[in-house]
This record gives C-alpha cells, structure tokens and sequence, in this order.
C-alpha cells in the first residue's frame, strides 16, 4: 500500500489542483518564474548573474569580489581600475536588491533561485511553485473558441524584448546563459481545465481567464513594460488564491462562490474588520473540506460506506505513516476517536486521516494560502503573530483587480460592486445584499453601518487614485485613470 505522503501527493496532483500547496515559503517570484518559463518554453542558467548577486552566506564569503573580476575583465571593465574595488563590491550589493525578491527568493545556484523578472534570461529552473506555473499556463494557454488568451503574446513581447534599466544592467551577466528547452506536457489532474463548448466548465477558471483577457486588452492601451508584468503576476497569484477557496464548492456542484470581505482601515477597526476575518476563516474550512472529501471518496471502496469501528482499527494498522510510524498511528486513532462520537465512521476516518497528514507536513495547504496571500498583499497583517488576518487590495493587486473588470471605459461604483463579486466572491458591504449574503454564510459579525463604511473607505480609495470620479448629483463612476491614458 503506498504512504500517506505519497497518497495525499496524488491528491494534490491529480485531484484537487494538480499543483503542490506544501510550502509557506513560496513566493509570488518563484510562480512567476514557473509560470514564464512555461509561457517562453525555454529556461537559462544565468551563472555570472548569480555569482554576482550571491556573495556571502551563513558560512562565510564565497565569489570573491577580486575573483569575480580577475575572470570576467571584459565585463566588469568599468570597476577594473586599482581603487574600484569597494564600488564593484557596493554594485554587487544593489544588484541583489535590484533582482531579488522581497524576502529573497535568490540563492546559492540557479536551481533554487528565482529572480524579479524582466527578461527571459531571468528564468531559471527552480522547482519552488510548486507546478503553480503549470496551472497558470494552462489558464491562459487553454484554446476557448479556438485561441489562446492575448496575454500570451503580451508576456512573450516583453520578455523577448525588455526596455527596463534592469535588463540593461544584467545583460553583460546573463548573455552566455546556458538554456534548455521547457517542455510543458498536459495538466495532471484532468477535471481542472475540463471545457464547454467555448469555455472552460468552471465557472471560477472562466472568470479568471476573462479577467487576463481584459489585462491584456488593458495594457495594450494604457501600459506594458515592467509595470505590466506587476499587475499580471499579481493578478495570476490572486487567480490561484481564489481558485484555491472555491474548488470544493466546484467539485461538489455547487455554484455559489465562496464570499471573500475586503476590509479597508479606518482609524479603528469595527466589526467589518472581524467579518473579514471571519470570511478568511470560512475559505480556510473550504479547503479543509476539500481534502476531507477527497479523503473520504479514497477512502470508501477500501473500508466501504459504512464500515465498523473494528474495520477501521484493522485498516489503521494497514496504513503506512511512515517515519514515526507507531506514533502516528496512536495520533490517527485518537482523532478517530475524537471524530467519530460526532460523524459517521467513514467521515470520522476522513478527518483523522486529513488531520494526521497535515500534522506531518512541514506546510499545509493552510499555510501555503495564506503565506502567499500575505506576500501578495492581499491578506493583512503581514506578521506571523498577526492571527485575525483581512481581506484587502492595494497597490498592484488593486491595479490588477480593477483592470481585469474595466479594461477600458467606465462603470458605476455599484456595477463594479457586483462584478467583483460576480467573477471573484469579493465583497465590501456596499451592496444592501452584501449584509445578508454574509449572515447566509454563517458570519454575523458585521453591522450595516461598520459595511457601509467600510465601502464609503474604498471609494475614496479609489478617488484617491484616480480610478473613480465622483459627479454633482452623488454617482461614483470607476474609471480607467487619467495617468494611463
């Protein structure tokens, strides 16, 4: 019988997302290294790119400054002359800020290394999406009515053909790249990108496409250039959070989207900041549920649907938990002990196999959601002791959000309200049905009037930045700003 390691890996891949959620540590940098890659169908092994940045690690100093310098002549010319040394050893120091991550994401080698990316010489091998990349790929990739979204061409352009100053800095380092082919094959777990008729079978990978569409249809008009690979990386880091909440719902068959409440501070936080927390919670159960379920129908044709405590014990002790294998068995029965007064036998094993996998896990998908939706921006507070964590958008999220919606022209503040929550579950309680959607979903928590300003926040936010305009007779009218036209 295989490990339960190697079970719930097979969850992962062929079931639930066909990528990895295991780690905390994954970063918006390394899905779109994966995600690059895969749209450019070649990585490189920017040798002197790393060397350059990588100077000095837990055991010490390695690239030296002066060997650096004695091998490349060529291409540090400018620093050769005697005296420069403290400048090459200054430049190595704002190359590294320049070209790694927030949090870093750069390391010792190219295999585990993912840069701020900017041109396809930047695209290393590093595994740490987690096959994010390949998810993104197919998202946009996928052939709806016979093409592919323009976003690809977009991405390839400005890869291909970078005009940014970081380019031009690290060309001399990464010219000799040496590259080899990506082969992308198809999407393990088969039911994600299922397709009807014209567009895909999910409601939520629909919407999703349709905003990179409307991205792409953005910034063919108003942007490109680095600040369009922002918004499309935060864009697609944002698609994988909210297809993550709501693939339970989708594999159940049911079409309600999960409710996400973005809280905008105030001087103080009100119950609409505990809603939205409350709302954060409600996703986290969803993707608890989805392995539960998944767990459950692995489950079933072993030990049958209504199998006895006596067969349970006996399939426990079939089970490999590998290392510490006793002990966990002792953990996986006690919590088959806790389930079971409340569940029926097979739900309680479910559970206990559910909660048995995540205790060995050094990330959960738990983790992996919302480190990546603090490193995103949309989630808040960023500290790990931060527990009641909120909902927001700001910045290039904000940005990417608002341009997947109105790619040009203008809307009303209220149809915006309603197309955010159509395509992707947000909310900000400035629908009078916002109140009663929440109070559906069993958070409570939020007064009208804590709703209602917490929405009058982010329309001045978005008057602020110029993505609104207010008329004399009251109306808020959202709108490409004035700046990027």
């Amino acid at each position: 019988m295989s490990s339960l390691k190697e079970t719930f890996e097979d969850l992962n891949r062929l079931e639930c997302f066909g990528f990895s959620p295991t780690s905390s540590s994954t970063k918006p940098a390394h899905i779109a290294n994966g995600w690059f890659r895969r749209v450019i169908g070649k990585r490189y092994d920017p040798v002197l790119l790393n060397q350059t940045v990588i100077h000095w690690t837990q055991n010490g100093e390695i690239n030296p400054s002066e060997k650096l310098l004695a091998d490349n002549p060529s291409v540090f010319e400018p620093f050769q002359q005697s005296g420069r040394l403290r400048e090459f050893k200054e430049f190595r120091s704002d190359l590294k800020l320049l070209v790694s991550p927030a949090g870093g994401a750069v390391n010792k080698g190219n295999r585990q290394s993912s840069y701020n990316i900017t041109c396809e010489q930047h695209l290393t091998e590093d595994y740490n999406d987690r096959s994010v990349g390949a998810f993104l790929y197919h998202l946009i990739a996928t052939e709806l009515g016979g093409a592919r979204s323009p976003v690809i061409d977009l991405l390839v352009d400005i890869l291909k053909k970078p005009k940014d100053e970081v380019s031009a800095i690290t060309a001399p380092l990464i010219c000799n790249a040496a590259t080899a082919d990506v082969v992308v094959g198809n999407y393990p777990a088969e039911s994600v990108f299922k397709k009807r008729g014209k567009q895909f079978q999910s409601a939520v990978l629909q919407n999703l496409r349709v905003g990179f569409d409307n991205i792409a249809d953005f910034e063919a008009n108003y942007g490109g250039g680095l600040e369009a690979l922002r918004r499309l990386v935060a864009f697609g880091v944002f698609s994988v959070l909210i297809y993550m909440a709501n693939r339970r719902a989708e594999l159940a068959g049911t079409a309600e989207i999960v409710p996400q409440l973005l809280y905008f501070p105030d001087r103080q936080r009100n119950t609409a900041y505990l809603a939205s927390h409350y709302t954060y919670n409600f996703t986290r159960q969803a993707i608890e549920s989805l392995y539960t379920e998944r767990l459950r129908v692995w489950l079933e044709p072993r030990i049958g649907p209504k199998p006895t405590a006596k067969k349970c014990e006996n399939f426990a002790g079939e089970l490999d938990f590998g290392p510490a294998s006793t002990l966990r068995q002792e953990q996986f029965l006690m919590s088959y002990q806790s389930y079971v007064s409340q569940l029926t036998s097979l739900n309680a094993m479910a559970e206990a196999l559910r909660e048995t996998i995540f205790r060995d896990l050094s990330g959960t998908p738990l983790d992996f959601y919302r480190g990546l939706g603090v490193k995103l921006g949309y989630l808040r507070p960023a500290g790990n002791n931060a527990v009641r964590k909120y909902y927001t958008l700001e910045g290039v999220l904000l940005e990417a959000v608002l341009a997947s919606v109105l790619p040009r022209g203008e809307t009303t503040f209220r149809q915006f309200l309603d197309d955010i929550y159509a395509r992707y579950g947000l909310i900000t309680g400035g629908r009078p049905e916002d109140s009663e959607l929440l109070m559906s979903n069993g958070i409570g928590h939020a007064t009208v009037q804590d709703l209602r300003a917490n929405a009058g926040e982010f329309r001045q936010q978005l008057l602020s930045l110029g993505w609104a305009r207010q008329f004399a007779d009251g109306v808020l009218v959202v709108r490409v700003p004035e700046g990027f036209q």
